[in-house]
């Protein structure tokens, strides 16, 4: 809570809740949640000098068949965007990675995320494409 992009208003609310639909960095609403929702969570901590961050997504109760695929299918995504993640290869290639794996079901990504940086005492945020296409082979 009180947490500030340069120049920015503070955020209000110590983390960020995005229900269902909803995409990421919501605000926490009175509104309960029920059987099945999708809850999306997303905080920060600043400790000692650093900040950290961490999301999940979790379901309420039993999810429907449509919703757990969801999940099985962005989880899939994400492992494949890691393993796409290395030394002298390009954001592209994580993004392809990504949406190569989510558009067999249907899906497509937002088109781009915030990433943090973290650094020092103070937080810079980037965006960059979760779209992309692979680096051709060089050799």
């Amino acid at each position: 809570k009180g947490y500030a992009v340069e120049g920015g208003a503070p955020f209000p609310a110590t983390i960020c809740a995005s229900p269902n639909a909803q995409v990421v960095h919501g605000l926490p609403t009175p509104t309960p949640l029920v059987e099945g929702d999708l809850i999306s969570i997303d905080m920060g901590r600043h400790f000692g000098g650093d900040y950290a961050d961490h999301a999940f997504s979790a379901v309420v109760g039993n999810p429907q068949s449509k919703v757990q695929r969801l999940l099985d299918v962005t989880e899939k995504s994400l492992y494949y965007g890691v393993a796409a993640a290395r030394v002298g290869d390009r954001i592209g290639d994580i993004g392809h990675a990504i949406e190569s794996t989510i558009r067999p079901h249907g899906s497509a990504s937002s088109g781009s995320m915030l990433d943090t940086e973290l650094a020092g005492r103070f937080m810079s945020v980037h965006r960059f494409q979760t779209t992309g296409n692979r680096t051709p082979e060089m050799f």
